[in-house]
């Protein structure tokens, strides 16, 4: 994703909040099914699923669910912050987690985000 195209909107698949009303009013009718039948723990099941219920249906409502990107929760992460998040992950752990690429040969004491630093790809939501 490119910075020019934010803000961006991302909406949940229909099929998914459908198969979520579907499979929750399936639960809620065995809860009730267990209620009537004189087990009063089915009522709690049918109570709990039948907020699964609620969920499905405000997300079935357009522009009701949705994550939206902007500029405003952007920064780049500043040297200081970067520091402080090298002292996190010490070049013997980045060896040992497969980030050798991170790392150089002729500098090999600087931090894991050194390089990452230097060409200017970071880019993280911090808040």
């Amino acid at each position: 994703m490119i910075l020019s195209d934010l803000p961006k909107k991302f909406y949940p698949k229909r099929s998914s909040s459908v198969m979520l009303l579907l499979g929750s009013a399936a639960f809620v009718a065995t809860g009730i099914w267990m209620g009537t039948s004189g087990k009063p723990t089915g009522y709690f099941c049918a109570a709990f699923f039948g907020l699964g219920v609620i969920v499905a249906l405000v997300k079935l409502i357009p522009d009701s669910a949705y994550l939206k990107l902007s500029l405003k929760f952007l920064r780049l992460i500043k040297d200081a912050e970067l520091e402080e998040l090298a002292l996190l992950f010490p070049v013997s752990e980045g060896m040992q987690s497969g980030a050798e690429g991170y790392f150089t040969e002729e500098e090999p004491r600087k931090h894991m985000f050194q390089r990452v630093k230097d060409e200017n790809m970071y880019c993280f939501w911090w808040d």
